[in-house]
């Protein structure tokens, strides 16, 4: 998307920065200003109401949030199916199993449990890291 936020925008604008899926489903950082997000968001191309939160526990990455365009990234029946009943985000963990990549949606109760057992074996990988 390209908007016109001006030459002072581009060059001194506040940055934040943004974890988006490319064209393969990898997950690419991108730069912008604060004044370009919001036009983004304000502009006829932006389909908020097409847009899901998604709380993603990566092995790797750990915990992101990310969000998906219903549709293009998920099906909206998957998404209702799986969102979740108070806020409708949804809760996935990535994961490799046999040198295989695998995303899995899952219950909110099941994420946080699975979230604790991560930060938990995080925590005492960190210390044994430190022990040696």
């Amino acid at each position: 998307m390209h908007f016109s936020v001006g030459i002072m925008d581009t060059l001194f604008g506040s940055r934040i920065t943004l974890e988006i899926p490319d064209s393969n489903g990898n997950i690419v950082t991108r730069s912008v200003t604060k004044k370009w997000y919001e036009q983004f968001l304000s502009s006829s191309d932006y389909p908020d109401n097409d847009i899901v939160k998604v709380h993603m526990l990566d092995m790797l990455r750990g915990y992101q949030v990310i969000h998906w365009v219903i549709g293009n990234d998920i099906q909206e029946n998957t998404v209702l199916q799986y969102k979740d009943g108070e806020t409708g985000d949804l809760y996935a963990i990535y994961y490799w199993e046999l040198e295989e990549c695998r995303l899995e949606l899952i219950s909110k109760r099941t994420w946080q449990s699975a979230y604790q057992k991560f930060c938990y074996f995080k925590q005492e990988a960190g210390q044994s890291i430190q022990g040696n």
